[in-house]
C-alpha cells in the first residue's frame, strides 16, 4: 500500500450517514450531538485537527468491489431507511453513496472532520492510502482506525460490524475473531441478522441505545412482543433514569404483562408516558406498579409473609425469604452454622414453627391461598 499526505476541502468530503465508511450515529455539528462532540469542536477550532483523517480513492473502491463479483453482492443490504446506510454496493442498490460528491472517501476521521467544519475550518491535511488489492485489506485498515477512535456504543458497534460484513460478502468469516473483539462477543450468522434488526429499528429507540438508556440485547427482547410499546416502555426508562437493575426488573415486568394483559400493559406505560414526571396516583415506583398489576395481592402477600417470619423469631444467621416477586411455590432457608449449637437452635425454631403452622401459612401464600 501506498501512503500520501495531502490536503483536502471538507466540503467535498461525504460526512453524511451514506458514506460508506460511516458508523459513528451522530457527528459533532448534527443534532443530539454530546457533550464529548462539543468539547472536540473546541479543541479542533483551536489547535486544528492532530491526527490527520485517512483516505481512499474512490475509483479504486469501486475496482475493488468490482473485482469481488457477485460473491460480494450477493451478501444482500437491505437499505435502512432511518440511518441511510449499507455498505458499498457498486450496482447503486444501496443506501451508501458510490456516486456522491468528491473523489475521495473518509476512511476514518469523520468526527474530527465534522467538528473541524462545523468550526469554520475549510480544508485540512489527511492521508491518502492506495494499492489495496482487495475489500479485506480496506477493512484492516478501517478497523484499526476505529480501534484507536473514540469508545463506540452498541448502536456504532452494530453499524460497523454490519458494514464490515456487507462489504466483506461471504469473506466476512475471515474476520470473526476481530469483529467480535470489536463488538464484545463472538458473531455468528444468526447474530448478524439481529443486528440488522437492530438497526432498522426506529431512530429515537437507536439514540436511546446509543446513549445508554437500554441495552441492545433488551431492546431486541422487546421487539419480540409484538404487543408492547416499545417506544413508550423505553421513554418510561429515559425520563427515570433507571439503573441497570431497575431497567431490567421493569423490562421483565412489562414483557410478562405483554403476554398476559397486554391491554393494562398499554395503559400503564401510556399514563407513564406523559412528560409531566408524574408517576401515578400512588406515587409508586413504576417497578412497584408493575408488580400490582401483575400481581393484585401482591403488597399484602409480602407483608403477610413478612409478619409470619418475624413472629418466628429466627436467630440473625437464619435467613428466611420468598421468591422474587412471590413467583414460585418454595421459599429459600439460608443458615450460617459455626457451631452445633446454631444447627440444634435452627432445627428447634424451625419445629416450634412447623407446629404453630407457621410453614404451613408461608407455603399457602405462596400458592396463592
Amino acid at each position: 500500500m501506498n501512503f500520501e499526505l495531502t490536503r483536502i476541502i471538507l466540503d467535498e468530503i461525504d460526512l453524511s450517514r451514506r458514506a460508506p465508511f460511516r458508523f459513528r450515529l451522530i457527528l459533532p455539528g448534527e443534532s443530539e450531538e454530546s457533550i464529548e462532540d462539543e468539547e472536540l469542536k473546541r479543541s479542533v477550532s483551536d489547535l486544528g485537527i492532530a491526527e490527520p483523517p485517512i483516505l481512499i480513492k474512490r475509483s479504486e473502491l469501486s475496482e475493488i468491489l468490482e473485482g469481488a463479483g457477485e460473491e460480494s453482492s450477493a451478501a444482500g443490504r437491505p437499505k435502512n431507511a432511518n440511518l441511510g446506510f449499507t455498505s458499498p454496493n457498486v450496482s447503486g442498490d444501496s443506501g451508501a453513496d458510490l456516486d456522491g460528491k468528491g473523489n475521495l472517501f473518509l476512511l476514518s476521521g469523520f468526527r474530527r472532520c465534522a467538528a473541524a467544519s462545523a468550526g469554520g475550518i475549510s480544508e485540512t491535511e489527511a492521508i491518502l492510502i492506495s494499492g489495496f488489492k482487495e475489500a479485506s485489506e480496506v477493512v484492516d485498515v478501517w478497523l484499526e482506525a476505529a480501534r484507536h477512535g473514540a469508545t463506540l456504543s452498541e448502536v456504532e458497534n452494530a453499524i460497523l460490524v454490519v458494514k464490515v460484513v456487507e462489504l466483506l460478502g461471504s469473506k466476512w468469516r475471515g474476520h470473526t475473531e476481530r469483529l467480535g473483539i470489536s463488538y464484545g462477543r463472538r458473531l455468528s450468522a444468526e447474530y448478524i441478522d439481529r443486528l440488522k434488526e437492530l438497526l432498522a429499528m426506529d431512530k429515537g429507540l437507536l439514540l436511546a441505545c446509543h446513549r445508554g438508556v437500554i441495552r441492545a440485547e433488551e431492546l431486541l427482547k422487546l421487539a419480540d412482543h409484538p404487543a408492547l410499546d416499545t417506544g413508550l416502555l423505553v421513554g418510561l426508562l429515559a425520563r427515570r433514569g433507571a439503573s441497570a437493575r431497575e431497567r431490567s426488573e421493569i423490562i421483565r415486568l412489562a414483557t410478562l404483562l405483554a403476554g398476559r394483559e397486554p391491554d393494562e400493559l398499554h395503559r400503564f406505560l401510556e399514563k407513564y408516558g406523559d412528560e409531566s414526571g408524574t408517576y401515578g396516583p400512588r406515587s409508586l415506583r413504576p417497578v412497584d406498579e408493575l408488580k400490582e398489576i401483575l400481581y393484585p395481592t401482591f403488597s399484602r402477600d409480602t407483608k403477610r409473609f413478612e409478619e409470619i417470619v418475624s413472629n418466628m423469631r429466627l436467630p440473625t444467621f437464619i435467613d428466611l425469604s420468598p421468591p422474587e416477586n412471590l413467583e414460585g411455590t418454595a421459599f429459600t432457608l439460608r443458615a450460617k452454622i459455626r457451631r452445633e449449637e446454631d444447627l440444634a437452635l435452627v432445627m428447634a425454631k424451625l419445629e416450634a414453627a412447623l407446629k404453630r403452622g407457621e410453614i404451613q401459612r408461608l407455603l399457602d401464600i405462596l400458592k396463592g391461598k
